[in-house]
């Protein structure tokens, strides 16, 4: 009896064993080629699973030209290449593809605090090319041929649009009518790039408020010299700081101020090897921002412009009207038709806070009343209805911007 019930096991161990798929066992170590060039000290290799080579996600795409980013509240990467946007959840089939669902056939996967997924799908979503030889092993992937002619431009209110899944927040004012323009975007002032040196493994201690630092700033306390700073300015209006050789000790959440012109802060350990810190903010609107590290390389201090609103007023001579918005820069406006025939809406990059005319009604030549408000994403809106239809144009002075209204004399 004893035997049988032995015999029994040995053939149900070989039967086992006899249904392990060959993949796993025949492509131990599998080579990576981008564009002709390997892909080495991966965090994690690449491996077969399901008969798809699944890759590190930021380190692969990232030497194709993507921006990748880790969202860890929803599990998700997304995948920012030319004008599109990729979003893979981890453990999950279902896939965002700029505004439509796809199904993948292998889904994300964590091993070993490093999330890896297939290389064929996301590659094959932004037109690269995927060739596998299975007698070196090794996968290969090639970015999309450059066009042969010059495309069509886009209008130039569309160029800078992504369109976002449901998942990514971002604020959008929903006016009736509003054309489909680009949120406006923050601007990178820094004086100069930090450079790259290499030191020990430091850690993130501390992270200074605009309340410590008595500015519209945020400064990241480190225990050591820093070896090296990356900075990121998605498509979305996020801006992530990634700090290497580091270990994030931060905890939220962080304390926002209204002298800061972001929506939301956060922290965490982003990879473990190497240690990567993150640091995202979330910016509103069109704030200018700068990334400088101190002279002993242990403060690292993201400022934003503080308090940087614009004046407004408007004018006639009779026969034309100009409304100028004035900043401490060139304000950004957007300038469309309204909902109704008689309505012109200026979309300004910062709050109005002087409006000399607006907000009452005016006798101008077109312009006989203006309404200010101020718009969700961190900037203001002026509305203005005229008695007729006008023709319009923008200028640009040193540190301002007029919309001038006029009478169309072409029949």
């Amino acid at each position: 009896m004893k035997r049988s019930a032995l015999f029994i096991l040995i053939i149900s161990v070989f039967s086992f064993q006899l249904h392990i798929p060959a993949s796993a066992a025949q492509y131990e170590h599998i080579l990576l080629y981008v564009d002709g060039r390997e892909i080495t000290n991966l965090p994690e290799p690449p491996f077969m699973y399901n008969d798809r080579v699944l890759v590190p996600a930021r380190e692969v795409f990232e030497s194709a030209g993507a921006i990748v980013t880790w969202e860890e509240s929803t599990q998700q990467v997304l995948i920012f290449y030319n004008a599109s946007l990729l979003v893979l959840t981890v453990n999950s089939n279902n896939a965002w593809l700029d505004g439509s669902d796809i199904k993948m056939d292998v889904p994300p996967l964590i091993k070993n605090n490093k999330v890896m997924i297939p290389l064929r799908f996301p590659a094959e979503c932004f037109n690269f090319e995927v060739d596998w030889n299975g007698r070196v092993p090794a996968a290969y992937l090639f970015s999309p041929e450059p066009p042969l002619a010059e495309p069509t431009p886009l209008p130039a209110e569309n160029i800078n649009e992504v369109i976002l899944p449901p998942e990514v927040d971002i604020i959008v004012d929903d006016a009736p009518n509003e054309p489909a323009v680009a949120p406006f975007k923050a601007i990178d002032i820094s004086e100069r790039e930090i450079p790259a040196v290499q030191f020990g493994t430091a850690t993130i201690t501390d992270l200074l408020t605009p309340h410590d630092l008595n500015m519209a700033a945020y400064t990241a306390v480190s225990s050591g010299p820093i070896s090296e700073v990356q900075k990121t300015l998605l498509p979305d209006n996020r801006l992530i700081i990634d700090i290497y050789n580091a270990l994030n000790r931060l905890e939220g959440p962080f304390d926002l101020h209204g002298s800061v012109p972001i929506s939301g802060l956060r922290a965490s350990q982003f990879m473990d090897y190497p240690s990567v810190t993150r640091i995202v903010f979330d910016v509103t609107g069109a704030a200018e921002y700068s990334v400088m590290l101190s002279d002993d390389r242990t403060r690292l201090t993201v400022s934003f412009e503080q308090n940087g609103m614009n004046e407004s007023r408007i004018t006639s001579n009779g026969v034309s009207d100009s409304l100028t918005i004035t900043g401490s820069r060139v304000p950004l406006v957007q300038v469309y038709p309204g909902d109704l025939p008689n309505q012109f809406i200026i979309n300004v990059d910062k709050p109005v806070f002087s409006a000399d005319g607006v907000g009452s009604y005016f006798n101008g030549a077109f312009i006989n009343q203006a309404e200010y408000s101020e718009t969700p994403n961190g900037g203001g809106r002026i509305l203005l209805y005229l008695n007729e239809i006008p023709s319009f144009n923008v200028t640009e002075g040193i540190n301002s911007v007029t919309v001038n209204f006029y009478k169309n004399t072409i029949l």
